[in-house]
């Protein structure tokens, strides 16, 4: 008989999966009640649209009301372990984390993936619906969901990379509106969006699944404003590989070029005199803030693509260069050199394993004109020794510039 392939298969489990799911089964409780009676047989719906009642959110309502001298926020501060919501393109829970992914529609249960925490590794900013253009640009057969799930996997795995521990990734805490807000309970809820300026400040870092109209959306540009005024730009993480390619690339470019808040828009237009008060707070003009919003937007997806560009020339002039180019087209001349002075490609061959001069001083400051026209190919290479050569060069050159320009932008 012809041999099923894989796709095929995982797909037929997973249907069968949710056949299982959905059906009606009787789970008799075990042990007594708070009085010591046998606890009654009672019957459970698992199933997509009936799920079981979580309570997760009324004993958290019970917490706020007697909190005593707890603040607000450390009540309300939860996060969700990375392994519940993100899944590499092969890992088994894939199809778990794209129905996390597909919507906004938060349940009960979604809460119940979170847990209370007192900081968080993580805090992720997106977009919950996908660009109108999806489909067209990147295709039918990519699903949007899936591409989060895995954006998120990879931030992870660098975070856990970063810290020497890369199996711990799994494990991280991150802090996701869906699951650590209670969508079934309003109160709760509006009160951890006021919050949401204090969960970012709580968190180490902040990771943006940035699509080319993140920036068309008011309060995505509220998350990134709190992102400037509370991160420095080492703290700053961009989740764009996936998205990032010859179509997509002068989007992106426009989408930077043409930001200004004006031009973003709400889902409710109520919320917009509420979101740009928060920012006028903050920033010393609209036009402070755009100008800070667009430097920070070009250094940190250069600094993206420069992963990239280091496996050959070709890629870096596409994908690399034009971030330069639209820094001095913006009059971020200073930004625009830092930017010059990219060596990826020769940072990456120092990292190559078995490189004698992997950890050389000197190849941390080489400047682009030091590199050669062709890339020699290397057969394997470090990727925390590639992330640390462009990272030392992003904070030692291009960090303090965009310094400059947050600190004029900030009232003080």
């Amino acid at each position: 008989p012809p041999r099923t392939s894989f796709p095929v298969l995982h797909d037929s489990l997973t249907r069968f999966m949710a056949l299982l799911r959905s059906t009606k089964v009787c789970l008799p409780q075990c042990g007594t009640d708070d009085n010591g009676k046998a606890a009654e047989l009672v019957t459970v719906y698992v199933s997509e649209e009936e799920p079981v009642i979580n309570r997760t959110s009324t004993t958290k309502l019970a917490e706020v009301v007697n909190r005593d001298a707890r603040s607000l926020e450390d009540v309300l501060l939860r996060a969700t372990r990375a392994k519940s919501v993100a899944a590499a393109w092969s890992d088994t829970h894939l199809p778990e984390c794209r129905k996390f992914w597909s919507n906004s529609q938060g349940r009960a249960a979604d809460y119940d993936l979170s847990e209370d925490a007192s900081d968080i590794d993580a805090f992720i900013s997106h977009c919950w619906s996908p660009p109108e253009n999806w489909m067209i640009v990147m295709g039918p057969d990519v699903n949007y969901a899936v591409v989060k799930s895995a954006a998120v996997a990879t931030m992870a795995k660098d975070i856990a990379l970063a810290r020497n521990d890369l199996q711990s990734w799994g494990q991280l805490l991150l802090w996701i509106d869906k699951a650590c807000i209670p969508q079934d309970h309003e109160t709760l809820k509006l009160a951890c969006i006021n919050l949401i300026e204090n969960f970012i400040r709580r968190s180490d870092n902040v990771c943006v699944i940035l699509t080319w109209t993140y920036m068309e959306r008011l309060w995505c540009v509220y998350e990134w404003a709190c992102m400037l005024k509370d991160k420095a730009p080492e703290r700053c993480f961009l989740q764009i590989e996936s998205f990032m390619h010859e179509r997509t690339l002068p989007l992106y470019l426009d989408c930077i070029r043409n930001f200004s808040i004006k031009r973003a828009e709400c889902f409710l237009e109520s919320d917009r005199e509420i979101l740009t008060n928060k920012i006028d707070s903050t920033y010393v003009s609209h036009e402070a803030f755009e100008t800070l919003v667009k430097a920070t937007a070009v250094a940190l997806i250069a600094r993206s693509m420069a992963f990239r560009g280091g496996r050959s020339r070709s890629l870096h002039n596409t994908f690399f260069t034009p971030w330069a180019d639209l820094a001095l087209e913006l009059g971020f001349g200073e930004l625009a050199a830092a930017l010059q002075t990219c060596s990826a490609s020769e940072w990456r061959r120092a990292a190559a394993v078995g490189s004698p001069s992997k950890h050389s001083g000197a190849l941390m400051n080489a400047t682009a004109s030091d590199v050669g026209q062709k890339v020699a190919p290397v057969q394997g290479v470090s990727a925390k020794d590639y992330h640390g050569h462009i990272n030392h060069w992003f904070n030692s050159s291009v960090s303090p510039l965009l310094g400059k320009i947050r600190l004029e932008a900030l009232i003080t």
